[in-house]
């Protein structure tokens, strides 16, 4: 028996009413009533009610924006209330490589790929089956020296690796322009550059395949090979080999450089959030221990369940709720203030599925 109501029962009585409070302490029925159910529904919506306008949920970012979040309830017999909470955290929790961030590189891709369609030359593939006159014919082993040097051409496309460098650091670029970590000004000037070096990728890839044309040109009807040319071809060859490699490296640098810049900043808004979450479970559990007398009408050895949505475990597939689970004794000794909502929190068994 309760001699002297400490604060937080005192305010409780004067907020749900002295008789429903003193009901809740009492032993409830095994089987509820129709009754017990209509007034754990009332409950619900008044406790539901409180954590909405304690957490901020109802608040909106203009007069036409939806609400911050929500909180859904329903009471399950012998068990208890579930509630389950929408909050701000489940939409600001970063979700690289996931499904939240697959349509925006979905829809970047497809700019890419056009900019590449228009911007790019690939070497076309020389078809040397013999079935092409123009070339030179495979039987005539005179011709041998010069079909190694268009072979050697044929095999060579740079312009594949660097387009896959470039289109990595575009979309990483990107990713990092959507949660804010580079301004629109350094985003501009990240694809100024891309632009710039797809330019250079199809200047070298263009020169590729002059040479190419004008060694089979020059090679075609030749009596017998020319070893001054033939040299010659290689030498040029290799030059312009040469003026890729840097292109490559740069290409291949830049798309390395914004990979660590968007893991740093990954782990920079996961350490954010993990302290958002601690900050937004503080007050969550503050508020139950306040305001746990609206819940008046679950009986005694059952649970409050609460949900937070998309604020558990992450795998590679799907966000998981985070659950805890609270005994309705712990929330009465709470509000009795026997304890406080710290040593609530650490009773609650709390889990993500």
């Amino acid at each position: 028996m309760i001699s002297v109501p400490g604060r937080r029962v005192r305010a409780a009585l004067r907020l749900f009413g002295g008789v429903g409070l003193l009901c809740a302490l009492g032993v409830a029925d095994a089987q509820p009533e129709q009754a017990q159910i209509d007034e754990l529904r009332k409950s619900i919506d008044i406790f539901s009610g409180v954590l909405r306008e304690a957490l901020g949920l109802n608040n909106r970012a203009g007069i036409f924006s939806p609400l911050n979040g929500s909180v859904q309830g329903m009471y399950l017999v012998d068990q208890g209330v579930v509630l389950e909470l929408v909050t701000p955290l489940s939409s600001t929790r970063p979700f690289y490589g996931l499904q939240s961030l697959n349509s925006s590189l979905q829809e970047l891709s497809g700019q890419l790929s056009s900019m590449a369609a228009s911007q790019t030359f690939r070497l076309q593939r020389l078809d040397l089956s013999g079935s092409d006159t123009s070339t030179i014919a495979p039987s005539d082993s005179a011709q041998q020296p010069y079909r190694e040097i268009l072979e050697r051409l044929a095999t060579i496309d740079f312009s594949a690796e660097v387009e896959g460098s470039l289109r990595n650091a575009a979309e990483t670029a990107r990713s990092l322009s959507l949660v804010g970590h580079i301004d629109q000004a350094q985003y501009d000037e990240l694809m100024r550059e891309m632009s710039q070096l797809r330019e250079q990728m199809s200047e070298r890839a263009l020169a590729f395949q002059a040479l190419r044309n004008r060694i089979s040109t020059e090679s075609a009807g030749a009596p017998a090979p020319d070893a001054s040319a033939t040299a010659r071809w290689q030498q040029e060859i290799d030059e312009l080999l040469r003026a890729v490699e840097p292109l490559r490296e740069t290409a291949a640098a830049r798309a390395q450089a914004l990979r660590e810049q968007s893991e740093q900043s990954r782990l920079a808004r996961e350490e954010q959030w993990q302290r958002d979450l601690v900050t937004f479970e503080d007050r969550l559990f503050a508020v139950v221990c306040d305001y746990s007398a609206a819940l008046r009408a679950l009986p005694e050895g059952e649970h409050l369940t609460l949900v937070l949505k998309g604020l558990g475990e992450e795998t590679d597939v799907r966000r998981e709720d985070r659950i805890h689970v609270l005994q309705n004794a712990d929330m009465q000794r709470c509000l009795l203030e026997d304890m406080n909502a710290a040593q609530l929190q650490k009773s609650a068994s709390t889990y993500s599925f």
